[in-house]
Order: structure tokens, then sequence, then C-alpha cells
């Protein structure tokens, strides 16, 4: 009867350690997201342009005439193709399409293949741009908005960056047009203004993500439970949290079991007595671990 008297009493001390723990872990981690959006509030988001400059163009066929200005990608099934490109596969986004007369030299010209676009991928050309998110200023890197083909000013969401912009665009003035936005559901969702700025071309991941990430295991950042603006360290909390919880509950069930073996083996009638309290042991270690995992929630979410 010994486990009956003891067990109680010591899980109880076990859980209310590892909760005081837990917490004091919360408490210390919390700072620390403040000090995340510090740092993303400070990002420089008028880095130094790229000085990089086409001297040629590459013409592509196309499936319907594209506008001068708009953002594309080789088409998938044909790499002599391509298609306008939207924030659903911005990380293909290959160029911007131009006049040939923008560039001494053209290459790959075949105008008997049928409609003929002339696509540059690096150097200062003009891009069709919206206000999805806000006005652009000179120097804001671009990305690819939800409209097909149109551009937009980046933020730390998205994760590539077309260029840099060369000059400003507020919705206001030099709109060449204006759309509205359909959700999934039917509704519209913004009304946005259409334009073109000249672009610094310059195709790469997008600086203004913090890479909070660089150093962490690629397990962990294919789970997709880390955010980007997550600091590492709260990761590293998180991850000692969760490993002491499944320690101290393999723990207690070890002890648990082994002392009912023993209780058993010395009084085979403590067997009812026994069954309980083995029951008070997985229940401990499921509250255990469920506090563990909270824990590890609310350090990666708030």
């Amino acid at each position: 009867m010994h486990v009956r008297e003891t067990a109680p009493k010591m899980l109880l001390k076990t859980l209310a350690c590892f909760m005081a723990l837990a917490a004091v872990m919360v408490v210390l981690a919390l700072p620390l997201r403040a000090s995340a959006a510090d740092d993303d509030a400070t990002t420089d988001t008028n880095a130094s342009e790229p000085i990089n400059r086409a001297t040629a163009i590459h013409s592509y066929q196309s499936d319907a005439p594209l506008q001068r200005g708009m953002l594309v990608r080789l088409d998938a099934n044909d790499a002599k193709k391509v298609l306008p490109v939207t924030d659903t596969d911005m990380i293909d986004v290959f160029g911007t399409v131009v006049d040939p007369s923008d560039s001494a030299i053209s290459l790959g010209a075949n105008e008997a293949a049928g409609n003929i676009t002339y696509v540059a991928t690096s150097g200062i050309y003009n891009v069709l741009v919206s206000d999805q998110t806000g006005q652009i200023h000179t120097g804001d890197y671009l990305t690819v908005s939800s409209l097909a083909g149109i551009g937009m000013k980046a933020t730390d969401k998205q994760s590539t960056v077309v260029g840099v912009a060369r000059t400003n665009f507020d919705g206001k003035t030099n709109v060449t047009g204006q759309t509205t936005l359909i959700g999934d559901d039917g509704n519209p969702l913004q009304t946005v203004n259409l334009g073109m700025i000249p672009v610094a071309i310059s195709i790469q991941h997008n600086p203004l993500i913090t890479n909070t990430r660089a150093d962490l295991p690629q397990w962990l950042i294919k789970t997709g439970l880390v955010d980007k603006d997550v600091k590492p360290i709260r990761i590293y909390i998180s991850m000692g949290i969760l490993g002491l919880a499944i320690i101290v509950a393999i723990t207690i069930l070890y002890a648990g079991i082994r002392h009912s073996v023993i209780s058993i083996g010395r009084n085979p009638l403590s067997r009812g007595s026994v069954a309980k309290s083995l029951l008070s042991i997985f229940l401990s270690a499921f509250i255990i671990l469920s506090i563990g995992g909270f824990t590890v929630y609310l350090l990666l979410k708030l």
C-alpha cells in the first residue's frame, strides 16, 4: 500500500514544480517578442538599389499578348513560353515584359512562332504596380501582388522581391487604372489603383524577412510551427520545455509502473488500489505533457 500513500503527493509536487518552471519560462521569454517587434520596426527599407543594368532582353512566346510592364514567369510545361505571375507562385517570377526597343540587343526572337514577348530579368524598366499594400516610395522593395502580372510594395510576408522602386506611386497621381479585388467568397475585398513606375529589377529573397530561422534545424522549419518573426531563443526555450515535459512524464510513468509491479508482487491482493494509483499516474503524465505543449504554443504564438 506504499504506492497509494506516496504517489499522489509525489505527483502533486512534481506537477506543481513543472507548472512553476513553465510559468517562469513564459514570463522570461515574453520580452523577447517585443524585442523582435522592435527589430522589425527598424528594418531599413531604403537599402541601396542594384546597380546591375541589362545589356540584352530575351524573347519568349505567349498564349496571348502581354502588356508592357507585367511581371511574368516561365511556363512549367514549356520553357519557351511565359505567363503572368501572381502571389501564389511568386517564387517563380522571372522578369518583366519590356519593349524590344528598350535594349540594343534582343536574343532568341522568332517572329513566326506567334505572340512574342520580350522579357528583362535585370536592369531598370517600367513595371506595372498597384497600391494593394499601400503607397510605394522610392527605395521600397517590390513584390508580386494578387493581380496577375502586377507588382506591389513588399512587406515581410512575401518570400520574393522583384526589385526596388525608383520613384513614388501614391495611388492618386499617374494612375492608369483601377480594379477591385474579390475574395474567395465572391465579395469585394479592396479597390486598388494601378500605375507604372521604373524599377531596378533584381529578383531575390525578400530582405525584409528577418532571418531568425537560419540556424534552426530544417525539420523544425518544415513543420510550419515556427513563424519567421519568432526569435531563436524562444524556439530553443520551447524545445527545452517540451523536452523537459517528456522527460518528467516518462520518469513518472516509469516510477509508477515500477512501484506498482513491486507492490503487486509483495501483496497480490492490492491490485485494485494499485490500479487506481496507476491510473492517476497516467493522468498526471498526460496533464504534464498537455501543460508542456500549451506552454510551447504560448511561447511560439504570443
